[in-house]
């Protein structure tokens, strides 16, 4: 199973709530595996650098599946950053899948959500 992983200029905590709301329109559905804030020094600093916006997720794992009753897991897609940039990961769970199909454009769609990269909210919290 090949991993795909790219680089973002995004906020990460935004992204991941564009995610969540790109993924349904792509027949897919999330379950937030955990938010984790990693407190090492390169984080720290990338924080520190990073605007007086601050990100209290540093790492977040996705699990998708299909939307439909019964699906079976998908694959897992993993944000790691701040509010200088993003490190996505999917590890689909069939390399001949669906999913890796669509998820570059599922990224775009993300990325490109109107005022991704705008205002000083954090969108860790599930609203």
């Amino acid at each position: 199973m090949d991993v795909e992983t790219t680089e973002l200029n995004v906020q990460s905590c935004r992204f991941v709530s564009a995610l969540e709301c790109v993924l349904p329109r792509h027949g897919y559905r999330s379950v937030r595996s955990f938010d984790l804030h990693l407190d090492d020094d390169a984080m720290r600093q990338s924080r520190d650098k990073a605007t007086q916006y601050s990100c209290g997720c540093d790492y977040t794992v996705m699990l998708v599946f299909a939307d439909a009753p019964g699906a079976c897991l998908e694959g897992t897609i993993s944000i790691r950053g701040n509010a200088a940039g993003a490190v996505v990961s999917l590890a689909p769970s069939a390399s001949d899948g669906e999913l890796s199909a669509r998820f570059p454009a599922i990224l775009v769609e993300a990325v490109e959500m109107k005022n991704i990269n705008g205002g000083t909210y954090c969108c860790c919290a599930h609203d």
